[in-house]
């Protein structure tokens, strides 16, 4: 005891020797006197034991670690002779795990800034890793995403030379028997550091190029849009040259006009706010799911009721994107009222879906290409936390499959982009939205019954495949395998959506045909129907994580959908027949415009932002509460997508669209879609600019003034027949 005692008044009287060191700091005191530091045990990885392409341990990462290890030594046995070698050993150690904090027994965080800081001091540089130990003898870094899902892991924080590689690290922690006292009695499978060499694939030089290409593009055309505004009053929309319209597609002059101009009065304006709302929405359940991954913290318990928890658990938000585009798909059909002639002709289908197509790739693929380019070089703790995530994720992927949209069908851990599964089941829907469209131009009547049909057996498929695996939970629960796997079978698959996405259809054939409509609803009656929607909205959002058996859970997944669209279906219905009241007036309010307009690309950039913003952090981020994680994550991931959204939509996004419009008005005359005979007899579609009637019944042709030219060009894109197929905003 007495020697305890004077090993311990040895240590704190050294401490007290060198300056800049907090002496007080009981957790390096413990460190000293209960570690290990045996330069012997150090084991480094030889030529014989390496794969190929690898390297073995450097000559300086061994001199490094010996010379780490006979400085704490020295310290340790009071024979320290250098103080600043001193000095520098123990800042390296004060940057070491930390005992972890309640609710992550498995994770001994240190301190990522403080390792950092020690490279403001010069000498050699640092990095902060994590070294992870399993139960058994293993390679854990093969695994996807986080190491820690597995139980029985722990990962130690530590702060070595950056000259060492994390296989060096994992190999000679793993020879140390407890280098630290806190260390679990377990193998070392892994040492994941938060630098790391990135090799530059033909990927990187290809996209660069394509970026630097790109920015040309832009600038040149946004100078020469500008001096043709500014000097000449000539705005890009009234160049009648092919080419130069091609050109002046890519100036933010006028596209970021765009995001700010009113749109046409028959819009439905209340889908900007909801759209808003709904990405903040889906911004934190991410938040939530991904800090979930590995603290059980914040797993959902069903018999708590929280309206915050059960807000991030739930599925809800996914719901409503695939209303609202069910919505507007059927609304901009029935709205625009085509002819009969125009929907015989297969040709029509086929601009309506390769406009769709370019309107839910172009964006995505240029973001994803990005993606696999540079964000690979985001690095920090939860990168190395997680086991390299981003990178597992995107060298293990075929983009070809995004570019289909048919990513939805693999594993979530073999998806490129995460995010990209919703698109892909957007887009499958729209493959067989025509038979549907055409139900509902026919008959109100049938359209409903054959979209309630669909409806029935998208659910009972979903009781189908809840009932053949017992993995699967009403709603998330922050158990990333159990999550992935309700991903993969229920909300990636097309026939399991199948609800929403017609429910959003009869919204939208009801606001289509009834648009306008002077009906008023009584406010006695529109109050009743406000209180009722409110309560089933939030029955809907507690209860939906409920339920214990299969069927239970299975049955609660499928009310809830059918609930929670019924809501939106009264809330924009009523907002559109303006008996809304206050609410309708907030939803239509113009602040939320560039919102709406902006949410498709903010979806898009989103999940590369919550990497960014995770790794920035001074140790791996863990839950706190609900208010910390909307405040500290959600809201800034939600502006900081927004922002990097408004450069995706002007330089890419309205670029793609206003060229497909250019070459659909260009190469896709009314007279190869509509006979002629028939845009004669519709005087809707009659055009008299290219001919004048004689007298004598002879027909001549005319040569048109450019006042004929600029009627005629806005009338052909007034009165298109392929209009209504070719909406913009039906995400």
């Amino acid at each position: 005891m007495c020697l305890i005692f004077c090993r311990f008044v040895i240590i704190f009287w050294i401490l007290l020797q060198i300056e800049g060191v907090v002496v007080n700091d009981s957790r390096i005191q413990a460190l000293l006197l209960n570690s290990s530091f045996s330069i012997e045990q150090l084991d480094y990885r030889n030529k014989n034991e390496i794969r190929s392409g690898e390297v073995a341990t450097p000559d300086l990462c061994k001199t490094l670690m010996k010379r780490w290890f006979q400085n704490l030594n020295s310290l340790k046995n009071g024979t320290c002779k250098n103080s600043d070698d001193c000095l520098d050993a123990l800042d390296q150690l004060d940057a070491f795990a930390r005992y972890p904090a309640p609710g992550s027994p498995n994770i001994y965080d240190g301190s990522f800034r403080k390792c950092n800081d020690l490279n403001e001091k010069g000498g050699h540089r640092r990095k902060y890793c994590y070294l992870i130990q399993a139960d058994e003898k293993m390679n854990c870094r093969e695994e996807y995403h986080s190491i820690l899902f597995k139980p029985n892991r722990t990962a130690f924080g530590f702060c070595g030379p950056e000259i060492c590689h994390g296989k060096d690290y994992a190999s000679m922690f793993g020879s140390m028997e407890k280098t630290f006292h806190f260390l679990m009695d377990r193998p070392v499978c892994a040492a994941f550091c938060t630098v790391r060499d990135i090799p530059k694939k033909l990927q990187f030089y290809f996209f660069t190029a394509f970026l630097i290409m790109l920015g040309s593009v832009v600038f040149f055309s946004s100078l020469y849009d500008y001096v043709r505004d500014t000097r000449y009053r000539l705005s890009s929309e009234s160049e009648k040259v092919f080419g130069q319209r091609i050109i002046l597609s890519f100036s933010l002059w006028s596209n970021i006009e765009f995001i700010f101009q009113d749109k046409r009065p028959d819009y439905i304006r209340s889908l900007d706010c909801i759209r808003a709302i709904t990405f903040t929405w889906v911004v934190g359940q991410n938040v939530v799911g991904h800090l979930g991954f590995y603290d059980d913290k914040i797993r959902v318990d069903p018999s708590k009721i929280s309206l915050a928890s059960s807000a991030m658990s739930s599925l809800l938000p996914i719901y409503t994107y695939l209303f609202m585009s069910g919505l507007t798909v059927s609304y901009t059909f029935l709205k625009g009222k085509p002819s009969l002639d125009v929907l015989k002709q297969p040709f029509t289908w086929l601009i309506f879906f390769f406009h769709r197509w370019i309107r839910l790739t172009s964006a995505l693929m240029v973001f994803i290409g990005f993606f696999d380019a540079y964000g690979k070089y985001i690095q920090g703790p939860y990168d190395a936390l997680t086991g390299y995530s981003m990178v597992t994720q995107t060298d293990l992927c075929t983009y070809w499959m995004d570019i289909i949209h048919i990513s939805n069908f693999v594993a979530v851990d073999e998806m490129c982009y995460l995010p990209a599964w919703h698109l892909a089941v957007d887009f499958q829907f729209t493959i067989f939205a025509p038979f549907f469209l055409l139900a509902f131009h026919y008959s109100t009547v049938l359209g409903t019954i054959l979209a309630i049909i669909a409806s029935l057996i998208g659910s009972g498929l979903t009781v189908f495949f809840f009932l053949q695996n017992t993995i699967l939970n009403s709603a998330f629960t922050g158990d990333h395998v159990h999550d992935d796997k309700l991903v993969e079978i229920i909300l990636s698959k097309p026939w399991n959506q199948m609800a929403p996405y017609m429910m959003g259809m009869i919204a939208g054939c009801i606001l289509g045909k009834h648009s306008g409509s002077k009906r008023i609803i009584h406010p006695v009656a529109s109050s009743i129907i406000w209180i009722i929607i409110t309560v089933l909205g939030l029955v809907a959002l507690i209860f939906g994580h409920f339920g214990t058996s299969q069927l239970e859970k299975a049955l609660t997944n499928v009310s809830t959908r059918a609930v929670w669209s019924i809501c939106l279906m009264w809330i924009i219905i009523s907002t559109e027949l303006k008996s809304a009241g206050p609410i309708g007036h907030y939803l239509e309010h113009p602040f939320w415009r560039p919102f709406g307009k902006l949410s498709f690309c903010a979806f898009i950039v989103h999940h590369m932002l919550l990497y960014f913003l995770f790794n920035i952090q001074e140790e791996a981020p863990k839950y706190t509460s609900f208010w910390h994680e909307y405040f500290h994550y959600t809201i800034p991931i939600v502006i900081y997508s927004y922002f990097l959204a408004f450069f995706l939509s002007v330089v890419v996004e309205i670029p793609i669209l206003r060229i497909d419009r250019l070459i659909i008005d260009q190469f896709v005359p009314v007279s190869k879609i509509e006979k002629k005979t028939d845009v004669e007899e519709d005087d809707s579609f009659k055009d008299t600019s290219n001919r004048s009637d004689n007298t004598d019944g002879s027909s001549k042709k005319i040569k048109k003034s450019p006042e004929n030219q600029e009627t005629d060009y806005q009338s052909r894109n007034a009165y298109s027949p392929n209009e209504p197929l070719l909406e913009n905003d039906l995400y």
